[in-house]
């Protein structure tokens, strides 16, 4: 049922992605070279690149086209903790974006160790759809790459946006996220049913993860309850009786 749910956010997505548009938010912590690959996603300079940590204290959006799909595409200030009221109304923006994005991009610096600003980035991508990349491969390598490869299932791109190396693999992964394998079966593009199956996808995964009956009946009813947000009908207590009679415990 889980695998089910995911096809169907999946190709609701792709859907929606066509006639809305998507959001695409390029994150990291300051001076990983994101003004450089919004710069080589957009095909001009459109954000100043200097070697100054925090340059970017503001949010530079412009539009484009991928894959067939309108995109917003987003650089953002580095996060980090910050010092000047410019630069943390910067990082608030930056949450904000991340909040609604579609597709994130997390950018880091092959060039140095990984960090406590790394692992924030890290935190902040988990359950979005979107890319890890890992730019300046042009310099000497202090990153630990390992440590990217499968996190929160999202792909590892490497790249030099100073040379122009890996952006060609950049674009076509970025590309693959507005596409959908599976062409047949059903699909919801209203984002708020798309949001209620997201809801039952993550309660039917805790499911399994849990190991007492009483939280496995609860995250079951989380996920009851998200499906009739779509259906406009909530599972009603008759139902939830006989499904959780065998577990004895109280509704």
């Amino acid at each position: 049922v889980e695998m089910k749910i995911a096809k169907i956010i999946n190709k609701g997505e792709t859907e929606r992605f066509l006639r809305e548009g998507a959001l695409v938010v390029i994150i990291g912590k300051p001076n990983v070279g994101k003004s450089s690959i919004f710069n080589r996603l957009l095909g001009r300079d459109r954000a100043i690149v200097t070697e100054i940590p925090g340059t970017t204290r503001d949010i530079l959006e412009e539009r484009m086209v991928i894959a067939g799909v309108p995109v917003r595409l987003v650089d953002t200030a580095g996060l980090r903790k910050t010092k000047g009221k410019i630069e943390t109304l910067g990082v608030t923006k930056t949450y904000d974006y991340l909040a609604e994005a579609d597709v994130v991009l997390a950018v880091f610096d092959n060039s140095k160790p990984l960090n406590e600003e790394d692992k924030r980035v890290l935190a902040v991508t988990k359950g979005k759809k979107g890319l890890l990349i890992l730019n300046k491969i042009d310099l000497k390598s202090r990153f630990q790459a390992n440590l990217l490869n499968g996190i929160n299932g999202q792909k590892l791109i490497k790249t030099s946006a100073r040379y122009n190396q890996g952006l060609n693999d950049l674009q076509k992964a970025l590309a693959n996220q507005f596409k959908s394998k599976d062409r047949d079966g059903y699909f919801i593009t209203n984002r708020r049913h798309l949001e209620a199956l997201k809801k039952a996808k993550t309660a039917l995964s805790q499911a399994q993860k849990e190991n007492y009956l009483e939280t496995i009946a609860d995250e079951l009813r989380n996920a009851l309850d998200a499906l009739g947000e779509i259906t406009g009908k909530v599972t009603n207590e008759d139902i939830l009786n006989r499904i959780f009679a065998q577990f004895c415990i109280g509704k």
